[in-house]
C-alpha cells in the first residue's frame, strides 16, 4: 500500500473510531476507572509517605519506584483490556458492558501482571541509559525506547483476545505492528490532533478566565478539559488497536469502519485483498 493510501486509511480509522465511541459512550468508563484508580493510588503514596518526589532513583529506590511503576502499568493496562475486549463485542453487534469487560480482563489478570513486570524492567533499563551522562547511553535508550513502543504496541489486544505463551505475547504484538506500521502512526497523529480540538475550547476558555482574575473557574475549566481530552484520546486508541488488531488476524474488517480501504494485513492467504464486513463467528471474538 502506498503512504498516500496508508494516510488515508489512517485519518479514516481515527474518524471512524469517534463515531463508534458516540454510538457506544460506556467504552469511556473504562479510561475514567483507570485514571481514577490510578490517581488514587498515587495519593495513597504520597499520604504514606512514600516521598517520591524527593527520591534519588539509587538502589533499593528502584525497588520503590518500580513497585509505584508496576501498580501503575498494571492498573493502565487491566482496564485497557477491558476497553479492548468490549469493543470487540461492539464490532460484532453487542452492547458493552462494564461488568464483563473487567471480567475479561480479570480473567487475562497473569498476562497482564508478566506484561506490567517486564514493562518495569524495561522502563527502568530506558530511565537509566537517558539518565547517564554520556551521549551513546542516551541515544542507546532513545532507540531501545522506541523499539520497545513499537513491539508492545498491540500486546494488549493480544492478551484481550489470545491466549499466547508470554514470548508469542510479545512477538505477535510486534507482528501486528509491523504489518500495520503506517496505518497505526496516521491514526494515532489524527487521534492526537483531535485531542487538542477537543482541549482547545476548554484551553481559551480557561485563559480568559485568568485574564479576568478569576484564576479557580480557570484552573477548573482547563483541568475539565484536559480530563476530557484524555479518555477521549485513550478510549480513541484502544478502538483502533482493536480494529486494526481485528483485521490484521482475520482478514476481515468491522462493519463499523465500512468506509475504511484496509490493505491486505492478513498474510495467510485466505484473505488476501479482502475487504470483507464481519460480524459473523471469528476464533478471536470475545
Amino acid at each position: 500500500m502506498g503512504v498516500f493510501k496508508r494516510f488515508k486509511t489512517g485519518l479514516a480509522l481515527a474518524k471512524d473510531s469517534i463515531f463508534v465511541i458516540v454510538h457506544n459512550p460506556k467504552l469511556i468508563v473504562f479510561p475514567l476507572l483507570s485514571g481514577i484508580c490510578g490517581l488514587a493510588f498515587l495519593g495513597l503514596c504520597f499520604r504514606s509517605s512514600f516521598g517520591l518526589a524527593t527520591l534519588d532513583p539509587q538502589g533499593f529506590e528502584y525497588v520503590i519506584l518500580g513497585s509505584v511503576y508496576f501498580v501503575l502499568t498494571f492498573t493502565s493496562s487491566f482496564f485497557t483490556v477491558a476497553l479492548v475486549h468490549q469493543t470487540g463485542k461492539v464490532f460484532y453487534g453487542k452492547e458493552p458492558s462494564l461488568r464483563d469487560g473487567i471480567a475479561a480482563a480479570w480473567d487475562r489478570k497473569w498476562p497482564v501482571v508478566i506484561w506490567s513486570i517486564v514493562a518495569v524492567v524495561v522502563g527502568i533499563i530506558v530511565s537509566k541509559l537517558n539518565d547517564s551522562g554520556d551521549g551513546g547511553g542516551k541515544i542507546l535508550g532513545s532507540v531501545l525506547s522506541f523499539g520497545w513502543a513499537a513491539m508492545t504496541f498491540f500486546i494488549i489486544p493480544v492478551i484481550a483476545f489470545d491466549r499466547p505463551s508470554t514470548l508469542e505475547m510479545f512477538k505477535q504484538s510486534g507482528h501486528t505492528f509491523k504489518q500495520t506500521f503506517g496505518e497505526t502512526a496516521i491514526s494515532l497523529f489524527a487521534i492526537s490532533i483531535i485531542s487538542w480540538l477537543i482541549f482547545l475550547p476548554f484551553g481559551v476558555t480557561a485563559l480568559l478566565f485568568a485574564l479576568d482574575g478569576v484564576v479557580v473557574a480557570g484552573i477548573g475549566t482547563a483541568l475539565t478539559g484536559v480530563l476530557i481530552a484524555f479518555l477521549v484520546n485513550q478510549t480513541l486508541q484502544g478502538v483502533v488497536k482493536t480494529a486494526l488488531y481485528t483485521y490484521a488476524k482475520t482478514g476481515e474488517k468491522p462493519s463499523e469502519f465500512d468506509n475504511v480501504d484496509f490493505m491486505r494485513l492478513n498474510e495467510d492467504g485466505a484473505s488476501q485483498g479482502s475487504n470483507t464486513t464481519t460480524r459473523h463467528n471469528d476464533p478471536h471474538r470475545p
